[in-house]
């Protein structure tokens, strides 16, 4: 089966789920995270700025403010199909960019990330091989084959499944948090980085 035809039952779920469900859910996951040796020792944290059913991050974002991380958030170019970061010191910083997500108002440079840094990534649905199906626009496939950052899947625990289709091109995630759980080493070629951690 195509992701087409996964992407939107896993999307029907998720909307299912309540405001205050997300909420509770988003601090466990927050629990999670700071437990993690790659949250410890991550010198930057890239991050995405949540749309309204997706696992809030306002939480992972000041408490990486908080513990004197450098965080660095997505800004998408629709026209050009592109996707880089930038720094984000504040939620001041923040507008509503041309899809409707939040994304800093002012241009900076791009944040290039170094393999001691963590990418927080977002998916409609997750594999337990750290395959993902995302909205569909192509932004993280596109962005994730440059990234040396370490890849880690942000979810609630209903978005995991068995097994999604891949593709010899796609990127899959190094590590993902849900509500329920933590799970390492997901994919043979992410334990090959050198001068990473061991997961």
């Amino acid at each position: 089966m195509d992701k087409s035809r996964l992407r939107r039952p896993a999307l029907i779920k998720r909307r299912a789920l309540s405001s205050a469900f997300r909420a509770h859910a988003a601090e466990l996951i927050l629990e999670k995270l700071l437990s993690d040796k790659r949250w410890k020792t991550s010198i930057r944290v890239g991050c995405y700025l949540a749309m309204p059913e997706e696992v809030p991050t306002q939480l992972i974002l000041e408490q990486a403010w908080q513990v004197g991380k450098q965080v660095a958030v997505p800004v998408v170019s629709p026209d050009r199909r592109q996707m880089h970061f930038q720094q984000l010191d504040s939620l001041d910083q923040l507008a509503p960019g041309p899809l409707g997500i939040l994304q800093p108002r002012v241009p900076a440079s791009k944040v290039r990330f170094g393999r001691q840094d963590l990418l927080l990534i977002p998916g409609v649905a997750f594999d337990t091989h750290g395959n993902r199906i995302g909205m569909g626009k192509g932004f993280y496939d596109r962005y994730l084959p440059d990234c040396l950052a370490h890849r880690c899947g942000i979810a609630f625990d209903i978005q995991l499944v068995s097994q999604l289709p891949s593709a010899p091109y796609d990127i899959p995630v190094d590590m993902l948090v849900t509500e329920k759980r933590i799970m390492h080493s997901l994919h043979p070629s992410s334990q090959h980085h050198p001068g990473e951690l061991p997961a």
